[in-house]
């Protein structure tokens, strides 16, 4: 399982996104972006948003995958 946390990211929120893989997560987190914190998001330059993802990409390479049991 990976985890996403809001505050990790940019956000000040305790939202954290799971999923088994990263496209699942980073999917809940921006639908979790849109809903929370559309000012945010709205005021952000590309160049920010592009970092953002960096963030999350990074976060999520980080992780080790957990195995199945």
């Amino acid at each position: 399982m990976k985890t996403l946390k809001c505050r990790e990211i940019s956000g000040t929120c305790d939202f954290v996104a799971t999923g088994e893989t990263n496209e699942e997560v980073k999917q809940k987190l921006a639908e979790h972006g849109m809903e929370a914190h559309p000012e945010e998001l709205s005021k952000m330059t590309d160049e920010q948003k592009k970092e953002m993802e960096k963030k999350e990409d990074e976060s999520l390479a980080a992780q080790t995958p957990t195995p199945a049991n």
